[in-house]
């Protein structure tokens, strides 16, 4: 149990600091294998493998906005009995931050971190609506 308190209070805290758009504190719970999934076919949709390439795509994404602010709805842990570093957590989202043509928006998901270890070793995102990911970054090139 204990340890699904502290993956919890973690993605919490990794939410905060995406709200600070900080990328180096960011990524620093990742594994450096560490692979990323977004959804969607906008220009930050795709696999980051390893954690040099989701860091460069966390500065592009903050470097696209000038403003993003997650508000965390749920946060659940797949196996509430684990007393270990490694368990599957679930974040459930609302990110309110501006279009690519600068109209306010807000886009909802639900993130799965798989931790291993006491290191993230995958994300995955997804969207309710994939469509507000280009509506939001801009299509893919």
């Amino acid at each position: 149990m204990l340890g699904a308190i502290l993956a919890k209070r973690a993605v919490r805290q990794a939410f905060g600091v995406l709200n600070s758009r900080d990328a180096a504190k960011a990524v620093a719970g990742l594994a450096d294998a560490a692979v990323m999934d977004y959804p969607g076919s906008s220009a930050l949709s795709g696999r980051y493998e390893g954690k040099a390439a989701i860091t460069d795509r966390m500065v592009q994404w903050f470097e696209m906005k000038d403003h993003v602010d997650f508000k965390l709805h749920h946060v659940a842990v797949e196996n509430v009995g684990a007393m270990g570093p490694s368990n599957n957590v679930i974040a459930e989202w609302t990110l309110s931050t501006v279009s690519a043509s600068g109209e306010p928006m807000a886009m909802d998901g639900v993130t799965r971190f798989r931790v291993k270890g006491g290191k993230v070793v995958d994300i995955k995102d997804y969207l309710y609506d994939p469509a507000q990911a280009t509506a939001c970054y801009g299509s893919g090139g």
